[in-house]
C-alpha cells in the first residue's frame, strides 16, 4: 500500500490473487485484508515514511461504514506499508491481481499497490512515494504511474497513452477521473475500485495493467 500526502485516502480491501506456484503446480490462492478487526494494520504490515503516525486504522468510514485506513486531509504523509508475510514468484505465465477500494477527498494525493522484494527501510519520492525496489502502480486524480524500480511510466485516464503504455479503454470525458463526483463522470460518493494486474511474460519481463472503477 502506498499513501501520499495531501489527500484523504481510505483503503478498505486489498486482495492479492496468486495464480501459479513454483514447480508448475498452477493453483489459485487469495489473501484478503478488510481492516474490520482491530490492529490489523500494525500486526500484518510494516510501515515506513514521514508522517506515519497520522495514518490510522478506523472501525468505521469504509464501504458500508466498515473498517478502513485513514489519512487526515490536511496532513503531510508519505507512507509505504508492506505485508509481513512474503509471497513466492510463480512460473512464466503467472498472474497476480491486487484489488483495493479507496475513497479520495481533495487533490494532490496518490494511492497505490504492488510488489517489493523486502520490507523497505527507506523509500523514494522522485515522483511519488514508493519503495526503491518495486513493481507497482500509483493512481491520482488525472491518471496513473507504473513503477519499475527507479523507472516510472505515466499515463492518463482521459487521453491516449504512448510509449510503453497501451490504452485499452480511456475515459475521454473524465480527464480528472478520481476527483470527479458527478453522476456522469467519476464516482458520486468518491469511492473507487483500483485493479492492478501483473503477468510474468518471461523470466525478467512483466506486463502491468491498471483499471479504475466507481465503487
Amino acid at each position: 500500500m502506498i499513501l501520499r500526502k495531501f489527500a484523504q485516502l481510505r483503503l478498505v480491501v486489498l486482495t492479492i490473487l496468486l495464480f501459479g506456484l513454483p514447480q508448475m503446480l498452477f493453483a489459485q490462492s487469495s489473501i484478503l485484508y478488510n481492516f474490520n478487526s482491530s490492529n490489523q494494520l500494525t500486526s500484518l504490515f510494516n510501515g515506513v515514511g514521514p508522517g506515519l503516525s497520522s495514518v490510522t486504522q478506523e472501525v468505521a468510514g469504509g464501504l458500508g461504514n466498515s473498517g478502513s485506513i485513514a489519512v487526515p486531509l490536511s496532513s503531510s504523509v508519505d507512507a509505504v506499508y508492506t505485508t509481513k508475510d512474503g509471497y513466492s514468484l510463480g512460473p512464466i505465465g503467472s498472474s497476480y491481481v491486487f484489488e483495493s477500494f479507496i475513497k479520495s477527498e481533495g487533490n494532490g494525493g496518490y494511492s497505490g499497490v504492488g510488489f517489493t522484494t523486502t520490507s523497505p527501510t527507506t523509500a523514494s519520492s522522485v515522483t511519488v512515494y514508493r519503495p526503491d525496489v518495486v513493481l507497482g502502480i500509483s493512481v491520482h486524480g488525472g491518471g496513473f504511474i507504473f513503477h519499475n524500480n527507479g523507472t516510472n511510466y505515466s499515463g492518463s485516464w482521459g487521453q491516449s497513452s504512448s510509449g510503453s503504455i497501451t490504452a485499452v479503454r480511456s475515459s475521454t470525458t473524465c480527464t480528472d477521473l478520481i476527483n470527479s463526483v458527478s453522476t456522469t463522470c467519476g464516482s458520486p460518493d468518491r469511492w473507487y475500485k483500483l485493479v492492478f494486474k501483473v503477468t510474468r511474460a518471461n523470466t525478467s519481463v512483466f506486463d502491468m495493467r491498471v483499471e479504475i472503477w466507481p465503487a
